[in-house]
């Protein structure tokens, strides 16, 4: 995985999770030699291990094509995160976050019996469901660190700013009725 930090405009960082995983080159390249194999078969006159062929060769370029090549996080400060993934197909799938609806930003650990993965998870005010910060791509915990350091010093920022208007508004009442 390949973390870019790229400063769109001042308070406006996207940081993009890049999937270059040699795994995908062999995913094709497994397709591409069942696909070959089912067409030697098939002009073999071996019909069922031609379909067969065809058919593990379809799903796993299916799988390819559908798989994130890219997520990206928007931190927008004092606004939102806006979360987007990417697939091979160039197909967008977006969420906005607002940040008065931020409770809190967590990394989470999964463990099986693979090992341990950790994701990057906004936790929503009034909500059972977390947001999860590049689902598919999953990246390595020292990137997740860094995006949820500068995600946490904008919500922390924005909830000091918050707390500091409401203050404001308070004394401002209190002042008019006196």
């Amino acid at each position: 995985m390949l973390l870019k930090k790229k400063s769109v405009a001042p308070g406006i960082y996207t940081y993009s999770v890049v999937n270059d995983e040699p795994t995908d080159n062999v995913r094709l390249l497994s397709s591409t030699i069942f696909l070959v194999l089912s067409v030697f078969a098939y002009f073999s006159n071996w019909i069922i291990p031609s379909v067969i062929g065809s058919c593990f060769s379809l799903i796993i370029l299916v799988h390819y094509l559908l798989s994130a090549k890219e997520e990206k996080a928007t931190i927008i400060r004092g606004q939102c995160v806006l979360l987007q993934s990417i697939d091979r197909l160039n197909r967008k799938k977006s969420s906005f976050v607002e940040f008065d609806k931020i409770q809190d930003v967590l990394i989470n650990e999964h463990v099986d019996t693979r090992g341990a993965k950790y994701y990057l998870s906004i936790l929503i005010k009034g909500e059972s469901e977390v947001e999860i910060i590049f689902p598919n791509l999953l990246p390595r915990l020292d990137i997740l660190k860094e995006v949820r350091m500068d995600l946490k010093e904008a919500l922390d920022n924005f909830q000091s700013r918050q707390k500091k208007e409401a203050a404001a508004a308070d004394q401002s009442s209190k002042a008019k009725k006196v």
